[in-house]
């Protein structure tokens, strides 16, 4: 990943206004749904990504190009989808274990976000006491001594 991608990432996951060259993250406090903030993904002026607490939405605006895509690698990294971008005899793809494999990407893409917190989704799937490391969450299984993976892509906090 790019540095600029990197330092993208880092502005997405604090939340916080960014901007370097031709890339900005802005942050809208009070703007989505519940007063959570919406993060909006700029790239030469257009938004590319408009990231809210129930729902992610992605788009190309038309530039199906290399940085376009880089960037949308980088923002999924940033908001931790397993989701890989990329292009294959002139078609763009979106590839990634939620999406179920490989899916074709005409332009816009929204991802819907479970709202669940990791406890209750863990109490609903038969797991107990989750935690978020090494940028994925763990739990228990009931009556388990050692924590496994666990297939949760809701909220962090």
């Amino acid at each position: 990943m790019r540095q600029i991608e990197v330092a993208m990432a880092a502005a997405i996951r604090e939340q916080r206004p960014w901007r370097r060259s031709n890339t900005e993250v802005r942050v809208m406090v009070g703007e989505s749904a519940y007063g959570y903030p919406l993060i909006q993904v700029y790239l030469f002026g257009s938004c590319i990504a408009s990231l809210y607490r129930d729902r992610y939405i992605f788009r190309d605006c038309g530039w199906s190009t290399v940085t376009t895509r880089s960037r949308l690698n980088a923002v999924f990294w940033a908001v931790d989808l397993r989701w890989l971008m990329y292009q294959r005899n002139w078609q763009q793809y979106l590839s990634g274990p939620e999406l179920g494999g490989e899916v074709p990407f005409f332009g816009e893409y929204t991802h819907l976000v479970s709202t669940l917190s990791a406890a209750d989704w863990c109490r609903e799937n038969g797991y107990t006491e989750p935690f978020f490391q090494e940028n994925r969450w763990w739990a228990y299984p009931i009556n388990g001594v050692m924590p496994v993976p666990i297939d949760y892509y809701g909220p962090r906090a």
